[in-house]
């Protein structure tokens, strides 16, 4: 792992720390996470404001099995469900950001 991806591991933890350490389930596990608070975020395109995403988490690559979480698989955070719509890694490998949404939204 870089040192960038390092560091950025190195603030997540003492950010969940902080946090008290919150978890989202997914496949019959407990995984630490930050989120975001969950809400609809929206962006202002030509026809207006669209939702983006209800939650977005930031996971430690490291600590999800292999094959982790894949787009369109359901996760629970505080007790409600969301659709992980999207994933990417952030700079230096080290953590993934799951931008995730209502699981019957766009069904």
């Amino acid at each position: 792992m870089s040192r960038l991806g390092n560091d950025i591991l190195r603030g997540h933890r003492d950010l969940a720390k902080q946090l008290g350490k919150p978890t989202f389930k997914w496949s019959n596990g407990d995984y630490a996470c930050i989120a975001n608070d969950a809400g609809a975020s929206g962006i202002l395109g030509p026809g207006g404001i669209g939702s983006v995403s209800d939650l977005v988490l930031f996971v430690e690559a490291a600590i999800l099995p292999n094959p982790g979480p894949q787009l369109k698989h359901t996760i629970i955070y505080k007790g409600k469900t969301y659709r992980i719509d999207h994933i990417v890694g952030l700079p230096g490998d080290a953590e993934l950001k799951f931008t995730c949404v209502d699981p019957t939204r766009g069904v």
